[in-house]
């Protein structure tokens, strides 16, 4: 059970981590390729990536919680 835990930790950590990484590379590449010009599509891409790696580490942090609490209900139980 705690590794379960630990895995989702750490794969919430690598969510981050490619986030800010996967963000980053498009801004450089747009910024590349089309100059000045492609700030405003950088905060579109950016933002829509961004909301949807955070609602997948909210998911899990959502998922940990239940985890920690059903353990919580079976160590209480008995």
């Amino acid at each position: 059970m705690e590794r379960d835990v630990f895995s989702l930790f750490q794969w919430i950590t690598v969510g981050f981590a490619l986030r800010d990484g996967l963000l980053a590379a498009i801004k450089v590449y747009l910024i590349v390729r089309y100059d000045v010009e492609a700030f405003d599509r950088a905060i579109v891409i950016r933002e829509g990536i961004g909301w949807g790696i955070t609602i997948l580490c909210m998911l899990g942090f959502v998922r940990i919680s239940k985890i920690i609490s059903e353990r919580e209900n079976r160590h209480h139980s008995t």
